[in-house]
């Protein structure tokens, strides 16, 4: 999951700045990629707007990151941080395919060490 969003703060000379932040976070293999609950929390001067969430099946360095564009949720929101986690859930079904994955039962051998046939079935 890629995220983008501005982070407004009031600054040591009590002016409110707005700093553009980006982060990318790699879920485990068991995780789906449609379903997500980002929770942000900080503290309480902090704004956070402009709320873009994407995804990428490739893990983006700094670069990649800071040009990606492929924004799948907008939201329209302003929210005021905390020390309880605002939460943001996220549902992709149907926004994106899950890439079919490489059947590789053939590639195991079986007990006896021996390949497998192209028709055979796991006992």
């Amino acid at each position: 999951m890629i995220a983008s969003f501005d982070i407004e703060d009031i600054n040591n000379k009590g002016e409110r700045e707005i700093y553009p932040y980006r982060l990318i976070h790699e879920y485990s293999y068991n995780q789906s990629p449609f379903k997500h609950l980002l929770q942000l929390s900080g503290k309480e001067s902090v704004l956070l707007r402009n709320i873009k969430l994407g995804h990428s099946w490739n893990q983006l360095n700094t670069k990649e990151l800071n040009k990606f564009e492929n924004w799948i949720s907008n939201f329209d929101t302003t929210i005021k941080l905390n020390k309880e986690p605002q939460n943001i859930e996220v549902d992709w079904q149907g926004k994106f395919e899950y890439p079919e994955g490489e059947n590789i039962y053939q590639a195991i051998p079986d007990k006896n060490g021996r390949p497998r046939k192209p028709d055979s079935k796991k006992k």
